[in-house]
């Protein structure tokens, strides 16, 4: 089964367990996780990323409110999180504005089946949508 590191979401800090050892994630969390630090990492700026693929364009868009603003964030998303097309279908992008005039992301998607690491998911049509929350800014 796929395992990680904890991070905390907010900071990005690692997380430790009660008995003071590094807390991990696995399974659907695992997921979850990754989508976020796609949308957090600038784009190009992780030194051993050798592809350039990790991470978004989200902190290049203006941060004077627009509705362009919100566009330019959901494709930001799309192009951050395609190269994990084999672990998830994206079901929608929403952006909005939170009342401190930041950008709240939320990411609603299913996982694939197609890694033998991954535990099995419900990917039937009537499955749960598991969604993540990134405030971006």
């Amino acid at each position: 089964m796929a395992w990680d590191l904890q991070l905390e979401g907010a900071t990005g800090d690692l997380v430790f367990s009660p008995a003071h050892d590094y807390a991990g994630v696995s399974g659907e969390e695992i997921l979850r996780q990754r989508i976020s630090i796609r949308c957090k990492i600038p784009r190009g700026t992780y030194l051993y990323d050798e592809t350039g693929q990790l991470g978004s364009t989200l902190h290049l868009i203006p941060r004077s409110p627009s509705v362009g603003q919100i566009q330019g964030a959901e494709a930001a998303v799309m192009e951050a999180l395609a190269p994990m097309s084999d672990e998830i279908n994206i079901i929608s992008v929403d952006v909005e504005k939170t009342e401190d005039n930041k950008l709240q992301v939320n990411v609603n998607f299913t996982p694939v089946l197609s890694d033998p690491d991954v535990p099995i998911f419900d990917t039937t049509p009537d499955a749960d949508v598991d969604a993540v929350s990134v405030t971006v800014f």
